[in-house]
């Protein structure tokens, strides 16, 4: 499912044409799905019931979902919560998809540029009003403005596999527990 909604969405939205960003955050989104899936498997099989897996599954994945990156900046998060971004397979994706979009960018095209270049009244008027927003000219600004390292694309798809086989192999020990007791 991953791959057909990427294979419909990635140039509709218009992200980095080259290949190689299209086949990273391929194999990054099925990586994420299989983290979701893996999580389900985990909760499922260490709940007694549907019910319970239900009312776990929400509070065990909102920390990973705070701390993922999206709503707080990496380098904002207190260190007593780092250990939630570390297990956070939000964290992970976010950084390999935002590192295959962003890392061969090398030019950056800001308002105030364009409103400079086509010395229109309504585009500059444009610009003024978003003038104090921070123009970042390079892929590998936008990247370390989000407190990400661009050399940790391997290291995150690495750290999602590990996190996939950990979370099915707790789901596995937890069914095997499930089994013995009956």
């Amino acid at each position: 499912m991953p791959t057909v909604l990427v294979m419909i969405l990635y140039q509709m939205i218009g992200f980095n044409s080259s290949m190689e960003s299209y086949l990273l955050f391929l194999f990054v989104s099925n990586l994420i799905a299989n983290c979701g899936i893996s999580f389900g498997y985990m909760i499922s099989c260490m709940s007694s019931s549907t019910k319970m897996a239900i009312a776990l599954s929400s509070p065990l994945i909102l920390p990973l979902l705070l701390f993922g990156g999206f709503f707080i900046n990496n380098n904002s998060i207190p260190i007593y919560f780092e250990v939630f971004k570390y297990i956070s397979w939000f964290y992970y994706g976010n950084e390999a998809l935002v590192i295959a979009q962003w890392k061969n960018v090398d030019n950056i095209i800001c308002e105030k540029q364009l409103a400079q270049q086509s010395n229109s009244t309504a585009v500059s008027a444009s610009a003024h009003s978003t003038s104090e927003h921070r123009c970042l000219h390079h892929g590998s600004s936008v990247i370390e403005e989000l407190s990400f390292n661009v050399n940790n694309s391997l290291l995150d798809m690495c750290c999602l596999v590990t996190l996939i086989i950990a979370m099915r192999a707790v789901a596995f020990i937890a069914l095997l527990r499930k089994s013995k007791k009956r």
